[in-house]
């Protein structure tokens, strides 16, 4: 499965760490380490339409 916007082949490894922001969306450092890994692009397309 890949995160929208993301054209690179193989495996995506942060779907461990989406969920965990997805569970704790108010530790605002977690969301931070996300869009640092993500980019803030993919935790706006992925990460906030599946937690509303």
């Amino acid at each position: 499965m890949f995160l929208p916007g993301h054209d690179r082949p193989g495996p995506v490894p942060t779907r461990q760490l989406s969920i965990a922001v997805l569970i704790s969306l108010d530790d605002s450092s977690l969301r931070s380490q996300f869009e640092l890994v993500c980019g803030a692009e993919s935790y706006s397309a992925y990460c906030r339409p599946l937690h509303l």
